[in-house]
């Protein structure tokens, strides 16, 4: 395949974390985080879709920049932008967190 993160599992090959996310606990949890048409299954998908498409790049740009690659410059602008970038979706988050014992029991906070 190529990609990381990737599983088998028997005759299915999958790859991207939200997609392997669902199908594991579709296929295996037995009381899934978010069943289809539970009150709180909006918010767990805008949550798995956030950290995937709002909240990894940023966050890999900054540790690539600033942590994994010590030995070359980073570009000041592109690390500071990125860093910019990761604040602003963590601020998302950090309200999320002490409202109930999981992240999506709750609907995020509209940004700003």
């Amino acid at each position: 395949m190529g990609r990381v993160p990737a599983i088998r599992d028997d005759e299915i090959t999958l790859f991207e974390s939200g997609a392997i996310l669902e199908y594991v606990v579709e296929r295996y949890g037995r009381h899934p985080a978010a069943p289809p048409n539970s009150p709180s299954r909006p918010a767990y998908l805008q949550w798995v879709d956030f950290s995937e498409a709002t909240l990894q790049r940023p966050l890999d740009y900054v540790l690539s920049n600033e942590h994994a690659r010590p030995e070359r410059e980073p570009i000041a602008s592109f690390a500071a932008e990125a860093r910019e970038r990761a604040t602003h979706a963590l601020v998302l988050v950090e309200p999320a967190l002490p409202q109930a014992p999981c992240f999506w029991a709750q609907t995020a906070p509209e940004p700003t």
